[in-house]
């Protein structure tokens, strides 16, 4: 990346874009297109050129947050503009997902929309912000944050060390649109265990995959009906699913193993607590009918849900600057989660707002409108100068 400041978002996309950083949903990160590392330590040799303080954390082996601190004029308030740093698989990707390519006013590749197209904007607007040699108004935080994509781990982390600022913004693809309020997850791995026999004599084995079967009918049944009693008056219901079954090691065994990954979407005033509770109760109540029963459950990754007041006088600044560059200034609510939730939990205004259609988010040819992201770079660069 360029060591000399540059405001020109499109640029620093592409080059977001050619640096991988595909999350690795647990397998190995020392080699290409795996981990965020080298995508922070490019982000880290050219901000601290640019005169930032530059704090690394490793939330997770060998995976990194970057800080990367701008001392304002007022040291004593601070601004987080933060995006996560990785992304999803690009397995059955029809495009090259790291040669960035422009077409018919987009750009194309991993990451164009989630969350590159974010990050991009607020490099520029970093940079124009410092272009004349100045210092912005208030401390400026960019984070880049890890493993987002799988349990938004390093926002939490970030949040467990004790950072804090007096607001936030998380880039995400929300259109252009100031989102308050969207659903967090809590998710789970379920294993049942059964005993293995001869597939000649099932009566000599406990057959786990019959077993999970029971559990399924269970949450898609009286569970997921209770969960949609809770609802919300913007998000709709609390949901439940299982999306993932593994089990058996082949067809003439009676399998002694099934794996169940259970995603539950978690409303404002939920937790990760309650909604393990309310599965544990269900759950034991079908194990009470069934003495062959054995599960195993274990929390794997949890978003807290946000509900922001637009109300506040940051929620009221933020849509001022919106309304401002764009002429329009729309709060929303959205189904899935972000580092945001994490950052409300511990006390911070902060609301999602960035370029992108959630609908290339993980996309085959994901890409993203270019004109959003020279949109969305003004309005990060007029909120930092406005804020106090």
């Amino acid at each position: 990346m360029s060591t000399t400041p540059s405001n020109d978002p499109v640029e620093w996309l592409k080059q977001l874009v050619a640096c991988p950083s595909v999350n690795p949903r647990g397998g190995p990160i020392d080699a290409p297109p795996f981990g965020e590392a080298r995508l922070n330590k490019m982000l880290a040799d050219t901000l601290q050129h640019w005169g930032a303080d530059i704090e690394f954390q490793e939330p997770l082996p060998g995976r990194t947050n970057l800080i990367a601190r701008f001392a304002g004029r007022d040291t004593d308030r601070s601004l987080m503009l933060e995006c996560h740093s990785d992304t999803v698989s690009v397995e059955g990707m029809t495009i090259d997902p790291f040669i960035p390519r422009i077409r018919d006013g987009r750009l194309y590749g991993r990451g164009a929309s989630d969350t590159k197209g974010a990050m991009a904007a607020m490099l520029a607007a970093l940079a124009e912000i410092l272009e004349n040699g100045e210092k912005p108004p208030t401390t400026v935080y960019l984070v880049a944050s890890c493993n987002e994509e799988q349990g938004a781990t390093g926002s939490r982390a970030l949040m467990e060390s004790g950072f804090r600022s007096d607001a936030a913004i998380v880039g995400e693809p929300t259109g252009l649109r100031i989102v308050d309020t969207h659903k967090g997850a809590v998710r789970f791995e379920l294993d049942v265990i059964g005993r293995a026999a001869h597939s000649s004599d099932p009566s000599q084995g406990i057959n786990a995959i019959s077993q999970a079967a029971q559990i399924i009918r269970c949450i898609d049944g009286p569970l997921a009906a209770e969960i949609a009693h809770h609802g919300h008056p913007r998000l709709g219901p609390a949901v439940i699913s299982v999306g993932v079954i593994r089990g058996g090691s082949q067809v003439n065994v009676i399998p002694d193993h099934c794996t169940l990954e259970i995603d539950r979407r978690l409303l404002p005033g939920e937790t990760a607590e309650t909604a393990t509770a309310q599965l544990r109760q269900h759950l034991d109540e079908v194990a009470a009918g069934n003495p062959l029963l054995e599960y195993q459950l274990t929390q794997t990754q949890y978003y807290p849900a946000l509900e922001s007041d637009p109300h506040s006088a940051f929620g009221e600044m933020v849509q001022k600057t919106v309304r401002t560059i764009t002429g329009n200034a729309v709060f929303d609510a959205a189904p899935w989660g972000s580092d945001a939730g994490a950052f409300h939990a511990a006390g911070i205004p902060v609301f999602v707002f960035g370029p992108g259609s959630i609908r290339q988010a993980h996309s085959a040819d994901e890409f993203i409108e270019l004109n959003a992201v020279h949109t969305a770079a003004k309005v990060y660069a007029d909120l930092i100068r406005r804020f106090r």
